[in-house]
Parts: C-alpha cells; sequence; structure tokens
C-alpha cells in the first residue's frame, strides 16, 4: 500500500505542474480571445509568456511542497481542496510581491487574476483525477497489502 500511495503521491507533481501551465495557456487564450470587450493595448508574445510561465509554474510547484501538498498522509476532500486553495494562493501572492519589488509592470492584471482562479480549479480537477484513480485501483486489488491477523478472536477484534 506503501508503494502505492507513493506512486499516486509522486505522479501529483507532474499533473500539478500540467495543470498550472494549462490554467495560464487557458488564460492567455481567453484574454485574446476577450479582446473585443476590452481590447488588449500591448499583448505580450506567446514565446516570452510561455518562458515566463514555465518558471513561475515551477515555482508554484516549490511552494506547494512547502504547504504540504505531496505529503504522503491521507488527507479528507475538504482538507485537499483546501490545502489547493492555500497554496495556489501563495503561489499568487508571491508573483505579486516580485512583480512589486522588481517594479516590473505586467500588462495584463486579468492574466493574473484568470491563472490563479482557474489554476484553483485546474489543480482541483486534477487531484480529484488521481484520487478516484487510487480508489479505482484499490477497489480492484492493484495495490492493496493483505493482512492475516493470527490470535484469540478477542485480540483480532480490537483491530
Amino acid at each position: 500500500m506503501k508503494q502505492a500511495r507513493l506512486f499516486f503521491t509522486g505522479i501529483l507533481l507532474p499533473i500539478d505542474y500540467v495543470m498550472l501551465l494549462a490554467a495560464a495557456i487557458t488564460t492567455y487564450v481567453l484574454r485574446l480571445t476577450l479582446s473585443t470587450l476590452r481590447p488588449v493595448i500591448t499583448p505580450i508574445p506567446l514565446s516570452n509568456y510561455l518562458h515566463i510561465v514555465v518558471v513561475v509554474a515551477a515555482g508554484w510547484i516549490l511552494l506547494f511542497a512547502i504547504n504540504g501538498l505531496y505529503s504522503m498522509s491521507r488527507r479528507r476532500l475538504r482538507d485537499e481542496v483546501a490545502k489547493v486553495v492555500f497554496g495556489c494562493a501563495t503561489g499568487f501572492v508571491a508573483v505579486l510581491l516580485w512583480l512589486v519589488f522588481t517594479q516590473d509592470a505586467f500588462q495584463s492584471r486579468f492574466i493574473l487574476l484568470g491563472t490563479f482562479l482557474l489554476a484553483i480549479i485546474y489543480v482541483g480537477i486534477g487531484r480529484l483525477v488521481v484520487r478516484g484513480l487510487e480508489r479505482f485501483t484499490f477497489a480492484q486489488g492493484i495495490g492493496v497489502t493483505y493482512l492475516a491477523l493470527i490470535g484469540p478472536e478477542k485480540t483480532r477484534s480490537s483491530f
């Protein structure tokens, strides 16, 4: 069971990273498609944006690890969602602090806020899929450790 839990915890890291990238790219595309409502004054080239996003997403993963999102302990769904929201909020605040201290004028506030909100949704969905896959494999008997308790009935019933 520990090997299976280690596997499912291990695949959370690349899935979270891909979900963060997907959230950023979705927000970028959404901003360009909504340009009819409010025109894009200074567009960010996609290649420049992707260079920034790859580094920022790696930083978010580091913050996720610091916040305990990759611990091996079992959590309830509510606790998992709370940790995802807190981890994404920490990453968002880190990006805002970076923008303030470097005095870098990021052109789109919509991209910042949209990526934050979509990151919560996408990372949450990714974790739900992994949790569902984990439960499915355990229900099928894959990764389950069977245990035989030997001893008097009185002792066995306490387990």
